[in-house]
């Protein structure tokens, strides 16, 4: 994976916004239209807790992981070496660095 398909985390709050703002505006719709019908309604909110469970998990999961930037950087070298576009050995990359 190349350095520019790899953004820092603050770049992507603004896009958060939107997409927040989406999700929420739909929710409240989809809500106000199965008001009378229970079982839709409770599907809705059933989905959006079982979605922030999923998030909630996937992000302790990482948190475990994220001692300091050393185990971070650590953690991320062996992923990108377990994918098949890493480049070879004979190649040296500013991964392989120590």
């Amino acid at each position: 994976m190349s350095r520019f398909a790899i953004v820092a985390d603050r770049y992507n709050y603004i896009a958060i916004i939107g997409i927040a703002f989406f999700i929420s505006y739909y929710t409240v719709f989809f809500y106000q239209k199965f008001k009378k019908i229970k079982w839709k309604k409770m599907m809705i909110v059933g989905g959006l807790i079982v979605y922030g469970v999923y998030l909630g998990s996937y992000t302790h999961q990482y948190c475990k992981q994220w001692e300091n930037s050393d185990t971070l950087k650590k953690n991320i070298r062996e992923l990108l070496k377990q994918r098949e576009d890493y480049p070879k050995k004979e190649t040296t990359t500013y991964i392989d660095a120590p």
